[in-house]
């Protein structure tokens, strides 16, 4: 006969395993939960709605007089009392309690089984489809929206949709917070766990991670070879090894542990049992904790810039752009931040106008806090939810990403050597190293000015992020007529089949696959050189050596692109004049910096295979190439004349670089029909720079010259 707990919400096949759950740490844990559950209720009282403007500190010292407070919860929309003892919880529900001449409504705390309502949303979905919503979701909630009269429900309507309440979020965040105090203060007695993130700020979406940083509030010393909890201090590297040891200790609290040490800030990935939250936790210096208190106060100077961000993030979502690997979350929010700030939109100041105060708080040289009575900036712009939207998809539809760095500091952006300029004027050319200005989007935090946010992208994120922007208007612009349809036509799931269906015809039109590879000098750097060449006393006779070796290397590549792999070469330029090298010719040696031939090569015999084999025993005066030469021609007898021809076709780059002397060698698909160029320009790069320094070595063997095709 089956049985139920129903302190875990759970069910058991007989009364053995109902038993034994009864006995095991997890059933008395979740009864000791219950218990302080219980007595929260009893101490807490929930208030909804409240006084517009509200200032927390005068809200904290009201309640304070009826009793000493607990925990308090200050929100917009409602309030959290958690006193030390219950009487004061009696007193307030039993009489009329006024506060700036508004009667309060005031309720006793009610605190939901979470237990059970989690194992219900376990059992009703994996937890990969709460974070990934499968399309008829999707699908369902395009079609609530639709149902709405006007804008301002169907934006309630799918803020209620897409983020979970932010009373359960609270009691989410405190469930995982409060059992990381409890597990971790083993090892750091005044550590508190503090959480950042979207569940701080306010825009997580259902299914999103809780971020959380440890502040073990002890010193912290860079020596990473102290060994753990020694008297000279704590490292990051024993702080991150302890910290893991614990979770390990802990495992019915914490299940899927995953620590990921080498990451720019290391973390540490786990699941909370209780909450069935996913988490991160990290131990750096609370930095994150500082910019999501920016962003919560952000999010508060207009009531459109809230629901903005949250489209925008599923959006992102929908189209499979942000996320892990991908364009992250905060860059994302920091995009829409600096897009606010521009003087069209005048909806955000910069950060350093939020900066001045008169005592500035730092965590090590930046500074961290920032005004908060600054005012409204309601009045600033007078444009719809839409209008705004549409803006953000125009502003980075043809934004230039490559030669610009993004400064929401400043709110502007400036051409990348300028800002060096700047940052070397002011003695701050350390900035410009650390945020990387050579990568291909370059966006500046807020607070620690030499972290590039956006320094992991790449030209996909960008490609992606500007392709889907421009589908977005294309939306726009098809339902001018319709505008209640907007916002459900950009969260339907066909949104993300278009979208790779762009990347996918952008990628074929504009990228021919290339393979590179290097052919160094070493010791055969001066192999060839004409016998008299030191008498001749040339006037640079650096660059004839270079251009001597050059000139060999690209006939001995000749050879093996002819007679190798029987390939038809026609020279496009060739800036070295490899048929006219002389002596005499010392103009030649001083006019090219960069030399480089480049050659169209085609043939139709995928040579590079059936080579396994193939080769015979020679005469050792044959040289490698020839031997190679002789395996290929053995090949081409065996070719059935009703074979298909193999169209290749390609480009070869061939340039000379010094320090160190070495060729480099380009090869770049022009056929895009088959995949025979891939195979055989990965086969080259594999063996033709072994060929070459082989056959350096053979004619140096034998006192042979540069190859000849009449070599035998």
């Amino acid at each position: 006969m089956s049985k139920r707990c129903e302190v875990c919400a759970q069910d058991f096949l007989d009364e053995y395993a109902f038993h034994g759950h009864l006995l095991g740490k997890k059933h008395s844990k979740n009864v000791e939960f219950k218990k302080q559950n219980l007595q929260k209720e009893q101490n807490s009282v929930f208030i909804s709605p409240v006084p517009p403007g509200l200032d927390p500190q005068l809200v904290f010292g009201f309640f304070s007089n009826f009793g000493p407070i607990q925990h308090y919860i200050f929100n917009p929309r409602y309030l959290i009392i958690e006193y030390k003892e219950k009487s004061p919880v009696e007193y307030l529900l039993n009489n009329p309690i006024y506060l700036n001449k508004w009667k309060l409504r005031i309720r006793r705390r009610k605190m939901e089984n979470y237990a059970e309502k989690f194992q219900h949303r376990r059992t009703k979905q994996s937890p990969q489809m709460q974070k990934n919503e499968n399309p008829e979701t999707q699908q369902e909630l395009r079609i609530s929206l639709e149902s709405e009269r006007s804008l301002e429900e169907q934006v309630n309507k799918f803020l209620l949709s897409v983020q979970i309440d932010e009373e359960e979020m609270q009691q989410l965040v405190a469930m995982v917070c409060s059992s990381l105090d409890s597990a971790m203060k083993q090892l750091f007695p005044r550590c508190r766990a503090i959480p950042f993130g979207s569940s701080v700020t306010g825009l997580s979406l259902t299914g999103s991670d809780l971020d959380v940083f440890l502040d073990i509030r002890e010193p912290i010393i860079e020596d990473d070879d102290s060994t753990l909890g020694c008297p000279s201090g704590w490292t990051p590297k024993t702080i991150f090894k302890g910290v893991k040891r614990v979770f390990y200790k802990n495992r019915p609290v914490f299940t899927q542990i995953v620590p990921i040490p080498m990451a720019k800030i290391p973390v540490i990935k786990f699941h909370h049992t209780a909450s069935d939250m996913d988490c991160d936790i990290s131990f750096k210096d609370g930095l994150g904790v500082h910019n999501s208190q920016l962003i919560k106060y952000l999010l508060t100077l207009d009531s459109r810039i809230k629901p903005l961000v949250v489209i925008l993030k599923y959006w992102a979502r929908n189209l499979d752009i942000s996320g892990s690997g991908k364009i992250n979350n905060y860059s994302l929010v920091m995009l829409i931040v600096f897009y606010l700030q521009q003087a069209s939109v005048n909806l955000l100041p910069s950060i350093k106008e939020l900066q001045k105060v008169h005592q500035r708080v730092y965590i090590r040289e930046w500074q961290v806090n920032f005004n908060t009575d600054y005012p409204s900036t309601s009045e600033n712009n007078s444009s719809s939810l839409l209008e705004l939207l549409q803006g953000f998809f125009k502003f980075y539809s043809d934004f230039d990403f490559s030669t610009r760095i993004i400064r929401p500091l400043e709110g502007s952006s400036v051409l990348r050597k300028e800002f060096k300029k700047e940052m070397e004027a002011c003695h701050r050319s350390r900035y410009v190293e650390s945020l990387h200005l050579d990568r291909h989007a370059c966006l500046q935090d807020p607070i620690q000015l030499d972290y590039n946010i956006t320094s992991g992208w790449a030209t996909k994120e960008i490609q992606g992020l500007k392709l889907s922007c421009l589908l977005a208007l294309e939306v726009f612009e098809s339902m001018r007529e319709t505008p209640l349809g907007i916002i459900p036509r950009l969260l339907e799931p066909e949104m993300n089949v278009k979208l790779k269906a762009s990347i996918k015809a952008k990628t074929k039109k504009k990228m021919n696959p290339t393979v590179s590879f290097t052919i160094l000098a070493g010791k055969f750097k001066t192999f060839g050189l004409p016998e008299d060449f030191e008498e001749n006393n040339v006037e640079d006779s650096q660059k004839f050596i270079e251009k001597n070796w050059f000139c060999t290397v690209y006939r001995l590549l000749e050879v093996i692109l002819e007679k190798i792999f029987m390939l038809q070469i026609q020279v496009i330029y060739d800036k070295v004049g490899v048929k006219q090298m002389k002596l005499q010719e010392e103009d030649d040696v001083h006019t090219n910096n960069e030399d480089n031939i480049l050659l169209n090569c085609s043939g139709k015999y995928p040579l590079h295979k059936r080579r396994k084999g193939k080769g015979q025993i020679v005469q050792p005066n044959v040289s490698p190439i020839q031997r190679e030469i002789i395996t290929s021609e053995k090949i081409v007898k065996e070719i059935d004349s009703k074979t298909a021809d193999t169209p290749i076709k390609f480009q070869c780059l061939v340039v000379k670089k010094s320090n160190p002397l070495h060729a480099l060698v380009e090869l770049t698909d022009q056929e895009l029909t088959n995949n025979c160029f891939m195979e055989l320009a990965v086969y080259m790069q594999c063996k033709v720079h072994s060929w070459i320094e082989k056959e350096f070595m053979h004619m140096v063997q034998f006192k042979k010259n540069v190859w000849t095709s009449n070599e035998s």
